[in-house]
């Protein structure tokens, strides 16, 4: 782990909590999907920059995958949830 970051999420219904291990950041790069069902993150694992996507109802990853950027700043959803936008 780069950065020794961890994104907790607790639910307020239950006594849960769901644990994102390698966030690249504490305060961005993280954005949920305009309809609410998804969360992108950036992530950061062996010196390379990743984007997880959390599906919010069980907060599973559904898909990871490796970003081709140097070093990538921040995200965010297309307005029709379609894309996710890298910087």
């Amino acid at each position: 782990q780069d950065f020794q970051l961890r994104l907790t999420i607790w639910s307020l219904t239950e006594e849960k909590r769901w644990i994102i291990k390698t966030p690249k950041f504490s305060n961005k790069g993280q954005a949920f999907s305009h309809d609410g069902k998804f969360l992108a993150v950036v992530e950061r694992r062996d010196f390379h920059d990743y984007i997880g996507i959390y599906f919010c109802e069980s907060w599973q990853l559904v898909r990871h995958f490796r970003v081709d950027t140097k070093d990538l700043e921040d995200i965010a959803w297309s307005p029709d949830d379609s894309c996710i936008a890298v910087w």
